[in-house]
């Protein structure tokens, strides 16, 4: 259960500019009680400088008043944030966690580890709503009617020369 995360945000001169991890990759924990655990990135929270790991950190929530029946006992685990320097991304070649560079690949940046030099794709992002955005309604408009072309610029310069004249004419009186 991914739930909103209070707290404070880090200074923006302290954020991480650019982020080599992304929601979907396999992570490595580096070190910490949950050394070399893998999971994978369930969130990844730039304001704080952490993500949220699929089974690690996993602390006890306690219900609160007002909560919904889901949670019928007094308490649940779920996922705390980890900090981003504890992670490390795990090498599709070795299996393990590995430190990582930006290169060139065919004309595209991506993610290479450092030791064995292989590429670390990135996952593909899954929609949280993919069902509802294949659905058409009645106000959509139609794939037919967004390839017809409806511009024409012999009514266009009509306008345009109307305003031309509008525009000498103030600097005229002017």
């Amino acid at each position: 259960m991914i739930r909103k995360l209070r707290g404070k945000s880090v200074p923006t001169k302290d954020r991480i500019k650019r982020w080599k991890v992304v929601t979907g990759d396999q992570v490595e924990i580096r070190f910490g009680k949950d050394k070399k655990k893998q999971g994978e990135v369930l969130k990844v929270l730039r304001k704080k400088n952490k993500l949220v790991v699929k089974g690690v950190n996993v602390t006890k929530r306690h219900k609160r008043i007002g909560m919904s029946d889901e949670q019928k006992d007094g308490y649940w685990y779920a996922e705390s944030p980890v900090h981003y320097s504890r992670v490390a991304l795990v090498d599709p070649s070795t299996g393990r966690g590995a430190r990582v560079r930006w290169g060139v690949v065919d004309g595209k940046k991506e993610r290479i580890a450092k030791k064995s030099q292989t590429v670390i794709p990135k996952p593909v992002f899954k929609y949280r709503n993919e069902k509802k955005r294949d659905v058409v309604g009645p106000k959509d408009t139609p794939a037919e009617a967004t390839l017809q072309e409806t511009f024409d610029p012999e009514t266009l310069n009509p306008l345009l020369l109307a305003s031309l004249e509008h525009k000498t004419r103030k600097l005229s009186r002017e």
